[in-house]
C-alpha cells in the first residue's frame, strides 16, 4: 500500500528570536504518520507566508531561502521515491532520518546475500570452491527475479520475510 507524501514547511514561533526570526521546521507526513526536522534556518517572520509555506516577495534572502526550501523538497522526495523502490512502502520516519542521514539499521535480504557471496568469493581458491560461489550467485539472481516478479521490489527487508515467502520461493 503506497500512501501519498506530504511536506510542510512552517516557524517554530514559540522561539522568535531578537532580531525577529524564527526556526524553520519541516513536517513529513505519510499516511497518519508524522516525522518532523529542523530545516536548519531562521526565517524572518514577517516574510513568512505561511499559506503557501515559503517567503514572500523578491528580495535577496526571500529567493535565497526558497530555493533551500525547493532542493529540501527535492531531496525528501526523492529519498521517499527510493525507498519505496527498495522497499515497498516506507514511513514518515524512514524518509526523515534518510534525508538526514541517519543509517537505516534495517537489514534486506539481497544486500545480505551479496554481501555473503562478496565475502565467499575473497574466500575461492583458500578453502572455497569456484564452483559453490557460481551457485551462490546463481541463486542469488534467482531471489533478485522472484522478489521483483512477486513483491515488485528491488529487496526486501527480514522484518517482511514469513513462511508464505519461504514456501514461494522454494
Amino acid at each position: 500500500m503506497q500512501t501519498e507524501l506530504k511536506l510542510l514547511f512552517y516557524l517554530k514561533k514559540t522561539e522568535v528570536k531578537q532580531d525577529g526570526t524564527c526556526p524553520l521546521m519541516g513536517r513529513i507526513t505519510i499516511g497518519k504518520a508524522v516525522a518532523q526536522f529542523s530545516a536548519k534556518l531562521t526565517v524572518p517572520l514577517f516574510l513568512w507566508d505561511a499559506r503557501a509555506g515559503r517567503l514572500s516577495g523578491k528580495s535577496q534572502q526571500a529567493v535565497e531561502i526558497n530555493q533551500v526550501l525547493d532542493r529540501i523538497n527535492v531531496s525528501i522526495r526523492s529519498h521517499y521515491r527510493q525507498i519505496v523502490r527498495l522497499k515497498g512502502n516506507v514511513t514518515a520516519i524512514e524518509v526523515k532520518n534518510a534525508f538526514q542521514r541517519i543509517a537505516s539499521t534495517q537489514e534486506t535480504l539481497v544486500n545480505y546475500f551479496a554481501r555473503h557471496n562478496e565475502e565467499f568469493g575473497k574466500r575461492v581458491g583458500i578453502n572455497r570452491q569456484a564452483s559453490t560461489a557460481e551457485q551462490y550467485n546463481i541463486s542469488l539472481n534467482h531471489l533478485i527475479r522472484f522478489i521483483e516478479k512477486k513483491y515488485k521490489v528491488s529487496d526486501i527487508p527480514f522484518s517482511k520475510l514469513d513462511l508464505s515467502f519461504i514456501e514461494s520461493f522454494d
